[in-house]
């Protein structure tokens, strides 16, 4: 169900999302019901505008999710839905020119939010099963509010050139968990695209990942019940500069350069495998009518 006002200054969207799960955990409730809201009210015109929102969501994770988020993750991962209680979102946004900008607060409340964190190196197995060896990943759920304040820019200072940056500060409340393992308390990016003599388009883009907190264990033999040896740590920040030009010659036929990590940075995305150093491609593609 959906409810719409507007007028010549505002306009505000009420609704909510009702979803039916056929949930396998005893303590997850079957009917979930989320807010759909959003508005905003012009202070100024194009310049200032005002906005909020608040919505929420049953997220459904799978393996095939996990993988294509984290390539090493065992095979052994326990399975369960992402509970978004709800997320609000708060800020100001403008349009003066050829510049836009855009100023937020983020809130968001979740159950069973999904954290990667190092499987335990385990001696004691003795049938081959390469990721008991703290190389690989399992998937522990957490209760989690998440605090972002951000701030994002567009400027397209010529024609055919445009430039975005934006910035993210986050914190982190846990139930359970010693830290949020590796979501970043930091982000930023810019970007600049080009297109230029009709044919040619270049497109330039810096990434920052801050520090982001990880976790190694070990299985040890107890006399008595105990908890597995650890210690937390903190990935280091990283930097990376990448670069995408391309030339089309024809309708069919174009040549493209592509750069990736430029600067040759030693960095991991996750704990314990180094990410690829630089990679320069260059090529060509060409269009077949099939």
């Amino acid at each position: 169900p959906q409810l719409m006002l507007t007028s010549e200054k505002a306009y505000f969207k009420m609704g909510a999302r009702i979803i039916y799960a056929n949930a396998a955990f005893k303590e997850a409730a079957k009917l979930k019901v989320y807010p759909d809201l959003y508005g905003h009210y012009s202070l100024l015109e194009q310049s200032v505008l005002i906005f909020g929102s608040m919505s929420g969501d049953y997220i459904i994770n799978s393996f095939e999710g996990f993988v294509n988020e984290n390539p090493f993750v065992s095979p052994s991962l326990s399975m369960r839905p992402t509970d978004l209680r709800y997320s609000l979102r708060l800020g100001v946004k403008g349009l003066l020119g050829s510049f836009s900008y855009a100023a937020y607060w983020a809130h968001q409340s979740m159950n069973d939010r999904a954290l990667f964190v190092e499987n335990p190196v385990n001696y004691f197995r003795t049938f081959p099963k390469a990721f008991n060896l703290g190389n690989s990943f399992e998937v522990v759920y957490e209760a989690m509010d998440q605090n972002t304040l951000g701030i994002s820019l567009d400027w397209e200072p010529l024609s055919g050139m445009l430039l975005n940056g934006q910035y993210e500060t986050h914190s982190f409340a846990l139930n359970t968990q010693e830290g949020a393992w590796h979501l970043p308390e930091q982000t930023a990016k810019i970007s600049v695209n080009y297109s230029f003599l009709k044919d040619f388009s270049l497109q330039i883009n810096w990434e920052y990942t801050g520090e982001r907190a990880a976790r190694n264990s070990q299985v040890v033999q107890f006399i008595t019940a105990g908890e597995m040896p650890s210690y937390t740590y903190d990935l280091p920040a990283y930097n990376l500069v990448g670069l995408h030009f391309n030339y089309q010659i024809n309708e069919r036929l174009s040549l493209f350069l592509k750069g990736t990590n430029l600067t040759d940075s030693a960095y991991e995305i996750w704990s314990g495998f180094a990410a690829p150093p630089r990679i320069v491609l260059a090529g060509a593609q060409y269009k077949f009518d099939l």
